[in-house]
């Protein structure tokens, strides 16, 4: 199925239909999101990005957490950044 198909049938569901499909979509998503997010995680591809947060947590710790600490940290911040990822990056 292509692209424009996908929009010809999306464009002729009827409102009830629209709105079960948008629900589902927007679940769908959200998933993906997580998915990648705690993929990154486990590659380490955010951990500069968690140590600087962390030490901005615990600046008298002399620096950032342990990597444990950090994932969790992760974890918890996924709802946030899905959220608002422009204000939290941008902090």
């Amino acid at each position: 199925m292509t692209i424009q198909e996908i929009e010809n049938a999306v464009r002729d569901l009827s409102r009830e239909d629209l709105a079960r499909f948008r629900a589902w979509f927007l679940e769908y998503d959200a998933g993906a999101w997580d998915r990648e997010l705690e993929e990154d995680v486990a590659a380490g591809r955010l951990e500069a990005f968690a140590n600087e947060a962390l030490a901005r947590l615990h600046p008298d710790d002399g620096g950032p957490a342990p990597m444990r600490e950090m994932r969790g940290f992760l974890r918890g911040m996924s709802t946030d950044l899905e959220r608002e990822p422009d204000r939290l990056l941008a902090e």
